[in-house]
């Protein structure tokens, strides 16, 4: 079983080298890693339907969110730590924790 981080760099790189089907594998792997989290299926959906036209595209995207089930732990994570951030740069570097409001 692989790591996400290095799935993740696999479908990156497969994408930029046009090799879908390498990306197919890995994002594959990744979505049955990381069922409930939504970056491996926005990267699922970039390997999937990124060759086709723009209504094949957003018809096959609506389908393929509907029957997915996000907890968004992942979504709401990344908000706070943006909040955070903005409150104090330097939690960023791990030098302090986030300050409380």
């Amino acid at each position: 079983s692989q790591k996400p981080l290095y799935l993740t760099l696999d479908i990156i790189i497969a994408i930029k080298q046009n090799n879908f089907d390498a990306a197919q594998k890995a994002v594959n792997k990744l979505t049955a890693l990381l069922p409930n989290e939504l970056l491996p299926h926005l990267m699922y959906i970039d390997a999937n339907f990124s060759k086709l036209n723009s209504l094949e595209y957003a018809n096959e995207v609506m389908n393929y969110l509907k029957t997915q089930q996000f907890d968004f732990n992942d979504f709401y994570l990344t908000v706070a730590h943006t909040e955070c951030t903005k409150r104090s740069p330097s939690h960023l570097a791990g030098t302090t924790s986030c300050p409380k409001n």
